[in-house]
């Protein structure tokens, strides 16, 4: 439709090519459209125009140098959902990877070649595919591991997304644990999977590691729930996390459902008055209080998982519901299985003396991804949560069905965790929500921080743990530079990868930075504790920028004159205090 942009661009006339793309654009999406500076989706009927004149935009721009412009263009094109055009941008997404990460622009040609029908074309892609590989890329086949446990209905809606989702080559193992509603009979008659029956129900670890030793080898490893649904390209952007680097030893998705990883699913109705693809809004993005229908979650997964600039997270473990990891990782990390089979079922004997992947002492269920998490951060990889995946997770189906009394087995994991390493995970991996709204709401340079996502502040949190909520900071603020003190030195060693953080003792003397040196410190509670509460205050204060935040817990009510020191600390240096619950 666009062929005078095409004959502009042929011509190598980009400027106008261009130009053109964005008046065309303009007049489909609004006066305010750039594919330049933000990722341009138009739905619908006009789906297809926008594709095209992403791809044209794109070409444009990459022939004028512009990396990031071309790529924000090419996200918009992806996120059109155009089957026209799908080919022909995850083509050119591979191309714009492969000189920076040739593994990663392997994955977009693999998703290139799934939707491209022409056999020209596949085999310019298939050409691709040779260079990247010549230039040091590689990527591993996926073994999918879905244990089963009644839940027919969940699992048919599991095992159909999955095969949409994989590539002929990846596999499908699923691990029966004696279900009773007939569930088994239906996976009996599937295609494409491999069934193993384990003639008794035992357990979510064991089930999982007896599908993981019947994995072919150099397969990357996919743990997934029988209630969990993979939206569209969610599995594809969970493998471009695991290849951002090699260092990354695991990936998650985030979802409806998932302990620290659920997002808002709300959209605005005046973004999408017909829903985000078009068409009657679903029961999701109605404000409905009764409970949406699988059909809306596919839809938010289809405007959720297209190509973003900054799409993870450092975490120190991922919930297990869906989680990839990568097969170098997983083997550098096996772990003996005699320990935890003792009261097992007898259908778990079948592990004694192998080497496993999930600990069977957190049999029947919960903290395995805990244990999970904290071996690959021992080993020195990182765990990304993946916010341009995002997968469905119905949940708590397992409470007080397949592993007894849920409050009981959840507790009961608990203290065999805190008895493996020696500390309460609790205690440490949860994000504070309302510490990540205080840095928000703080005004810097004239502005609130979350009008200013590309400010550059220096921040300390003490008592950060694992550094949850540093990673969280840097995540919206990339140009962040943030700091961390945790006593505990196994706790601060896990989490190397969020923050620079310090272990030891958390005294006056041992605050970092120098003087004035940070915009924000997160004290919260650490006047409760300090052996000279006043003495802390006046090295905080110290370390405080004129102008900077020290966010305090409502803690520090109960101690009036303490808070009275710091109101006149707070005068005298011109820093602001907040207190938070």
């Amino acid at each position: 439709m666009f062929e005078y942009i095409a004959d502009l661009i042929n011509k190598e006339e980009y400027n106008k090519g261009l130009e053109a793309c964005r008046r065309e654009l303009k007049r489909l999406a609004g006066e305010d459209s750039d594919p330049g500076k933000e990722p341009i989706v138009v739905a619908g009927e006009d789906a297809d125009m926008c594709a095209e004149l992403a791809l044209y935009a794109a070409s444009a721009l990459t022939a004028l140098g512009s990396r990031k412009e071309s790529f924000l263009a090419l996200s918009g094109g992806i996120g059109c959902r155009s089957a026209r055009y799908d080919s022909e941008l995850s083509y050119m997404l591979g191309l714009w990877y492969l000189p920076v990460n040739p593994s990663q622009a392997m994955l977009c040609f693999e998703r290139a070649l799934k939707s491209c029908t022409d056999p020209a074309d596949r085999q310019e892609i298939e050409k691709s595919v040779k260079e990247a590989a010549d230039r040091g890329g590689a990527i591993n086949p996926i073994s999918v591991i879905i244990l089963s446990y009644n839940q027919k209905d969940l699992m048919k809606q599991c095992l159909e997304a999955v095969k949409k989702e994989i590539s002929p080559e990846d596999e499908i193992i699923v691990v029966d644990n004696a279900s009773t509603d007939g569930v088994v009979d239906f996976l009996r008659d599937q295609d494409g999977i491999r069934l193993i029956e384990s003639g008794d129900n035992v357990g979510f670890a064991p089930g999982c590691n007896i599908g993981f030793l019947e994995c072919s080898p150099g397969r990357d490893i996919l743990l997934l729930n029988n209630d969990a649904v993979l939206t569209r390209d969610s599995l594809f952007y969970l493998r471009m996390g695991l290849y951002e680097d090699r260092s990354v030893g695991a990936t998650g998705p985030v979802s409806n459902n998932a302990l620290e990883q659920t997002v808002d699913l709300a959209i605005d109705e005046d973004e999408y008055p017909e829903g985000p693809q078009g068409g009657e809004r679903p029961l999701l993005f109605q404000g409905s209080d009764a409970a949406p229908d699988l059909s809306a979650y596919m839809l938010f997964g289809d405007n959720n998982n297209i190509p973003s600039a900054h799409p993870y997270e450092n975490r120190a473990r991922l919930t297990g519901f869906c989680v990839l990891i990568r097969r170098e990782a997983a083997d550098n990390i096996l772990i003996d299985s005699g320990f935890g089979l003792y009261g097992l079922p007898e259908a778990a004997g079948k592990l004694k003396g192998k080497r496993v992947l999930l600990d069977n002492r957190f049999s029947p269920a919960y903290f395995e991804d805990d244990d999970l998490g904290v071996r690959l951060c021992q080993a020195g990889y990182r765990c990304l949560l993946c916010y341009n995946s995002f997968v469905y997770h119905k949940g708590g189906a397992r409470n007080g069905k397949s592993f007894g009394s849920g409050g009981i087995v959840l507790e009961d994991s608990r203290l065999r965790f805190k008895d493996k390493w020696g500390f309460d995970i609790w205690n440490y991996e949860g994000i504070y929500d309302e510490l990540i709204a205080a840095v928000g709401e703080h005004e810097f340079e004239g502005r609130r921080l979350l009008d200013n996502k590309d400010a550059y502040f220096t921040l300390l949190e003490i008592d950060c743990g694992f550094g949850a909520n540093l990673s969280s900071i840097a995540h919206t603020w990339k140009n962040s530079d943030l700091y961390g003190m945790e006593e505990n030195a196994i706790v601060a060693g896990l989490g190397r990868y969020m923050a620079r953080i310090t272990s030891g003792r958390i005294e006056p003397d041992n605050i970092p930075g120098s003087e004035s040196f940070f915009d924000l410190i997160c004290a919260c509670d650490i006047f409760m504790r300090a052996e000279d509460p006043y003495l802390m205050a006046d090295k905080l204060s110290e370390k405080i920028r004129e102008g900077g935040l020290l966010i305090l817990s409502r803690s520090i009510l109960a101690r009036s004159v303490l808070l009275d020191h710091i109101e006149s600390l707070a005068l005298a240096k011109k820093f602001r205090y907040a207190i938070i619950r």
